[in-house]
């Protein structure tokens, strides 16, 4: 679905835990340059977040495990970076 160029995303959020391939797995085959790619992971490993951010990540946001904190951080991620296209400045 990722590859397919008729889509047009603003924003995906990505975990690292998937069921047929690791969100890491998904960095390295999809790999967009106008669309920011935030991995949303329970893992705390540094090594994780190094290695998503070097794939092309554009933030790596750990999961809280409060529910309230979590909603917040998913509010946070999509403030910060949906809809950015809209906003840039042409060059």
């Amino acid at each position: 679905m990722l590859a397919n160029p008729n889509l047009q995303l603003d924003l995906v959020i990505l975990d690292l835990n998937l069921p047929l391939i690791t969100g890491l797995g998904v960095l390295e085959r999809y790999h967009p340059k106008d669309v920011p790619v935030v991995v949303f992971s329970g893992s705390s490993m540094q090594t994780d977040k190094e290695f998503a951010l070097a794939l092309g990540a554009s933030d790596y946001v750990e999961k809280p495990t409060d529910l309230q904190a979590f909603t917040d951080a998913v509010c946070g991620i999509i403030t910060r970076w949906a809809g950015r296209k809209e906003h840039a400045v042409p060059s």
